[in-house]
């Protein structure tokens, strides 16, 4: 709505660089600090706990680093590499949170926050209110497979949390039954009964 108001009362744009640089390693280290930054910050924002906006930092700079070892020395593209990176944050936030009773939606959800495609959204609008449609839709659809990447390597990431340390919250029977408690056995004796 902002790009067609503007372009109604004539006020043009700044030229918008249609596709996204490549990130050098001379930038890396200030690119993870910033991604770890954003992610506090958006937990931040969304008045979580101390110790879940600490987490949220780590598993963001887990991930950016992830991101940019697949990107710059593995060579691979965007899409790995995002995937790549939110199997990482998504494994650290079942792993760590789960250690000091956090939810791990609140980890993942800031963790993956940095690499989130609002750019690749905003480019492909402009390319499409000024008449570049193939350019266009390449960034719109481009900015989808990124929140795909990101959705799915997260899901991912807290499976594999999941199958590595299985929490006893999951099995109330097998811990009453230990405890010594009334348990499904002694139910049906007393039925027989």
């Amino acid at each position: 709505m902002g790009l067609w108001f503007s372009d109604l009362v004539g006020v043009g744009l700044p030229p918008v660089e249609t596709m996204p640089g490549k990130p050098s390693l001379d930038s890396v280290i200030w690119r993870v600090l910033g991604s770890a930054m954003a992610a506090a910050a958006f937990a931040i924002t969304c008045f979580a706990e101390r110790a879940a906006i600490a987490l949220s930092f780590i598993t963001a700079a887990a991930g950016s680093a992830i991101y940019y070892l697949f990107l710059i020395p593995f060579g691979t593209d965007r899409f790995m590499a995002t995937a790549a990176c939110a199997t990482v944050v998504g494994l650290a936030g079942g792993l760590i949170a789960r250690r000091f009773e956090i939810s791990p939606v609140i980890t993942a959800v800031a963790g993956v926050t940095p690499f989130l495609p609002g750019s690749g959204v905003y480019r492909g609008m402009y390319a499409v209110m000024n008449e570049q449609m193939v350019m266009g839709m390449n960034n719109i659809f481009s900015a989808i497979a990124t929140c795909m990447a990101l959705a799915g390597g997260v899901i991912f990431g807290e499976w594999v949390a999941r199958r590595i340390r299985a929490p006893q919250l999951y099995m109330p029977y097998h811990a009453l039954k230990r405890v010594g408690r009334f348990t499904f056995q002694q139910l049906r004796r007393t039925r027989k009964r």
